[in-house]
């Protein structure tokens, strides 16, 4: 597993992420949570099936994956897709610390892997940060709900800041 994950000196500075009451991960004073769910890393198998497992979305269990998107409108319009509580979170890559993050599109390639047709247009541009992201790489965003043009707006929510921010 440790040939698959990334450098973070090769992830883009900024990763986004749609945030949505119905997903599996939290969001909270912490920061991004995922399911804690264990897994044998050198079991290939077992970790091919968790990657196709997150990315079909009839499959409501919970995965060990945070999914973050390099292209931001990309995640606009997830967000926009996810509902009126979704929220747009933009992760700071520089930020991370020692969180495992994986580029789907080489995970796939490696573990010759297919994901169901539906979640094919997340292949190009989206990461697997595995279990957790810190509070202190997360700010949220305001954006163009109607994510039309010109384009969202850099505004941070204070309140919603203020309160993952808070320790």
């Amino acid at each position: 597993m440790q040939r698959l994950r990334c450098d973070h000196a090769h992830l883009p500075a900024y990763l986004y992420r749609a945030q949505y009451h119905d997903s599996n991960t939290t969001l909270d004073a912490n920061g991004l949570s995922a399911a804690t769910q264990t897994f044998d890393e050198h079991d290939i198998e077992e970790l091919r099936q968790s990657v196709v497992d997150h990315f079909t979305w009839s499959n409501r269990s919970a995965t060990p994956y945070i999914s973050l998107f390099s292209d931001r409108r990309h995640a606009e319009n997830w967000a926009v897709k996810m509902g009126v509580d979704s929220i747009l979170l933009v992760v700071d890559t520089t930020l991370l610390g020692d969180v495992d993050v994986f580029r789907l599109s080489t995970l796939l390639e490696e573990l010759a892997a297919t994901i169901p047709e539906a979640a094919s247009q997340h292949i190009t541009g989206a990461y697997l940060c595995l279990r957790s992201i810190p509070h202190r790489a997360i700010t949220p965003i305001a954006f163009d709900r109607r994510c039309s043009r010109p384009g969202p707006r850099d505004i941070a929510d204070p309140k919603l800041l203020a309160r993952i921010k808070q320790n």
